[in-house]
């Protein structure tokens, strides 16, 4: 998952509608990505 497609998806996540799938990548990528973790 890139950055942008991580952004558009947050509010979503954060409303508990984004599938099991969706999550794991959405978590994956903010463990990793410079610009989510500062």
């Amino acid at each position: 998952m890139n950055h942008d497609k991580a952004r558009l998806l947050m509010s979503e996540y954060l409303d508990g509608r984004l599938g099991d799938d969706e999550v794991s990548a959405l978590n994956d990528h903010l463990q990793t990505c410079p610009s989510c973790l500062s």
